[in-house]
Formats: C-alpha cells, sequence, structure tokens
C-alpha cells in the first residue's frame, strides 16, 4: 500500500516538474521583448467583398490589361537547373562554407498560387507556364525562389476543383513553378487536406519528380522529423512552413504527420487588434505547438547555418499584421529565425523589420497576396514579390539583410483568350 503511494507521489511530482520546466523555457524569451521597426512598407488600397471565390474572366476588372494584349506565349522550359541540394534526414551532414569572405545570396518569394477553376479552363493545353512568363525573369535570377501553392496539385486523376471550399489544381501547375525558377514550394496552409492524404501524397509524389524542394507536408512520419537543409554557395539553408489551420479537416486517424499544423492558444488573452500589450507577451500558440515548433527549430539550427520560416496565419483581407502574427513572428525572430515569410490573407501586408535582443533584424514579409488567383476584388488580384538578400559570414555565422523590398505584381486578363497570367506591375 505504502509502495503505491509512493510511486504516485514520486511521479506526480516528476509530472509537475516537466511543466514547470517546460513553462520557463517556453515563456523565457517573449519577455526579451525589442520593438518592431518597420522598414519597407505597401500600402494597397482598403479591402471588401468576399474572399476566395473564382469570377468568370468576362467582366471588367481594375487592372485589366488592354484590348490589344495577349497573354505570353507557352514556354516549354525545363525545371530550373540551379535548384540546390536538398539534406534528407539529420544524419546526412553537409560540408559548410569554408571561404573566408561574407557571401550574398538572394532570395525571392511570392504569395498564395490559388488556382481557381477559371484559370485551368480557360487555358489550353497542359503546359502551365505561360501563366508565369512574365515574371519569369524577376524568379529564375534568384538563388533561392519561394511559393506558396495554396490549392493543392493532386492532379487530374483526384478531380479537379477550383471552387471554395475544396481545391485540387493540375499537377502541371507544379511544372510551370519550377520551369518558371522556383525552388522551395511552401505546401503548408488551410486547403492543404482539402483532397485527403491522397491529394498531399499526389503533390509530394509530383515535387519529387521536378526536383523541387518543399517543406510544410510529409508522407510518413519520418519524413515529417527531417529538417530541410538546402545547400547555395556553400551555405546551408534551413527551411520550415507551418500553418495554423486546415479548415477544420482532418487526415485518417494516425495521419498527422500529413501536415505541420500549429494549434493557435485557444484560452486566456485574445489576439486581437487593439488588444493591450500583454497580449503581445503572452504564447501565441497551444503549449504544445510551441514546444513542437521550438524543438523543431532547434533541429534545423544544428544542421543549417540559417533559417527562414513560411507561416500561413492572419485574417483573410486584412492589410495590417495582427497581434497573433506580431507574438509569433516575435517568437520565431527570438528563436534563431533569420527571415520569416507569410501568407494566407490574399492581400498585401507591410514588410518589417524585428529587432531582436541579440541585435539581429530580421525581416517579415507579413502577407504577399495573391500570387495568381482569380478572386473577385481588385486588391485581391494585386500582390507583392519580396525581395531580398542574405549576407552570410562564416567567420562569425552571423547573418545580414540588404536591399530588402517589395516588388508590386498583378493578375491579369487577356482579353482575347480571356486567359489569366501574373505580370510586373
Amino acid at each position: 500500500m505504502s509502495t503505491s503511494l509512493d510511486k504516485d507521489t514520486l511521479q506526480s511530482a516528476a509530472r509537475h516538474l516537466c511543466l514547470l520546466c517546460g513553462a520557463l523555457l517556453l515563456l523565457g524569451p517573449l519577455f526579451a521583448c525589442a520593438p518592431i521597426a518597420e522598414s519597407v512598407a505597401f500600402e494597397p488600397p482598403v479591402v471588401s467583398g468576399s474572399f476566395e471565390d473564382p469570377i468568370d474572366p468576362q467582366p471588367s476588372l481594375d487592372g485589366q490589361a488592354p484590348a490589344d494584349f495577349h497573354a505570353p506565349a507557352a514556354r516549354h522550359a525545363p525545371a530550373a537547373q540551379h535548384a540546390p541540394v536538398v539534406q534528407q534526414a539529420p544524419a546526412v551532414q553537409m560540408t559548410p562554407v569554408s571561404q573566408q569572405e561574407p557571401l550574398r545570396i538572394s532570395f525571392v518569394a511570392a504569395g498564395d498560387n490559388l488556382i481557381h477553376e477559371p484559370i485551368y479552363s480557360y487555358h489550353e493545353g497542359f503546359d502551365y507556364s505561360d501563366l508565369y512568363a512574365s515574371v519569369r525573369p524577376l524568379i529564375e535570377t534568384a538563388d533561392v525562389a519561394y511559393v506558396n501553392q495554396e490549392s493543392i496539385c493532386g492532379g487530374e486523376e483526384l478531380g479537379l476543383s477550383g471552387r471554395f471550399p475544396r481545391f485540387n489544381s493540375p499537377s502541371g501547375i507544379l511544372d510551370a513553378l519550377a520551369a518558371s525558377g522556383f525552388d522551395w514550394v511552401g505546401t503548408a496552409n488551410n486547403h492543404t487536406l482539402d483532397f485527403g492524404a491522397e491529394g498531399v501524397l499526389s503533390q509530394l509524389a509530383r515535387i519529387e519528380e521536378l526536383g523541387l524542394t518543399q517543406s510544410g507536408t510529409a508522407a510518413s512520419p519520418s519524413a515529417a522529423q527531417q529538417p530541410t537543409v538546402i545547400l547555395v554557395q556553400g551555405v546551408r539553408i534551413g527551411l520550415a512552413n507551418y500553418t495554423l489551420s486546415t479548415n477544420g479537416i482532418v487526415g485518417p486517424p494516425g495521419s498527422e504527420y500529413l501536415v505541420a499544423t500549429l494549434t493557435p492558444r485557444s484560452s486566456g488573452l485574445q489576439f486581437e487588434d487593439g488588444a493591450d500589450q500583454a497580449s503581445f507577451l503572452a504564447p501565441p500558440l497551444s503549449p504544445a505547438s510551441t514546444l513542437r515548433l521550438l524543438t523543431d527549430l532547434r533541429q534545423l539550427e544544428a544542421v543549417s547555418d540559417l533559417q527562414i520560416v513560411s507561416m500561413h496565419w492572419g485574417e483573410e483581407g486584412d492589410h495590417m499584421p495582427n497581434a497573433q502574427q506580431r507574438a509569433l513572428a516575435r517568437l520565431l525572430a527570438d528563436n534563431g529565425v533569420d527571415a520569416i515569410i507569410g501568407s494566407h490573407p490574399h492581400v498585401v501586408q507591410p514588410l518589417e523589420f524585428i529587432a531582436t535582443a541579440q541585435g539581429a533584424q530580421v525581416p517579415v514579409a507579413w502577407s504577399l497576396g495573391n500570387f495568381l488567383s482569380a478572386q473577385q476584388q481588385p486588391e485581391e488580384l494585386r500582390g507583392a514579390l519580396a525581395h531580398w538578400t542574405f549576407v552570410y559570414d562564416p567567420q562569425t555565422g552571423e547573418t545580414k539583410i540588404e536591399d530588402a523590398r517589395l516588388v508590386a505584381i498583378h493578375t491579369r486578363i487577356s482579353a482575347d483568350d480571356h486567359g489569366y497570367f501574373v505580370s510586373p506591375g
């Protein structure tokens, strides 16, 4: 009797001790907050109307191409040849850079590639590279180019769907992204599970065939545990991608590994615009998700020289980041992330810098809007590309950011063939 009581007491004490230590570990960085200093602001118009519903290309839209403007001809370009090497497992150690001088790595990021039905139904053939041909020069010249693939590209075999709430896009969209120069595809967002595990696995298979790097989804529990690292100019760049929602869709039992999902905090102070300063200091995620995120970041940092994280967050239609985004960005920045890319609002939010307690300046592109879509409002047809240069010092291990800016892009409609495409401006 007394032996059983002693074991229970010890087990209870151990649990409380673990919880206390975990709380101290998770909350500590949050109370060393430095102010956010805005660097570059992109000021789009005020949003109105509904979101994620496609439009037919017939109506006149703000920003529509002139009548004599033709969409660029399709290009049968091969996949980008400069795609960097992917580290497949933590045990495989890449050789880090050995040179003495700082290295400059150019980076570009695009927003939501949301393929509505009119985009593929009005398109002739299965080569979709013409959709991105006008912005290809802005993409393929970068050392690392990222895009958020908002709609799952499970392919025609699963049945195409280009309308809210469930999307499934042609697999040829992925081919077009590769041909346009993208290296890294973010695959974790609120539509990732629209076509279940089958859609995720089909998209992953095509991405692997194309030699692209992806983060955010996994085909197995072991794959979900492997940090994604690419090698560029001898610099190991760690990549991660998370979503805060899958629209309430869950996979089969035991398939939690499919999508890198973080659970927002559901109790306590609410993250809303105008909330008091205490809400910025509170954890933005549940304790389990905070622990998972910090563990992932530690593992990624152990096998890479600099880290970029993409987050699917925020509120659709909001032109400024909310308090939850800011708190989560602070958590990432204070835990060593060198750059943060945001998606989901479908409109552009500013590019800002977070100053960390360690003296780093971390760029945060809160939302880049839509890269390509057929949404209804003019501001949903406008997006931005985030550009900057990483300057990595192999002697100190420090990373600085130079030439950070947003470049405007626009989804346009050709008046002649009713086709959609994205162009600068």
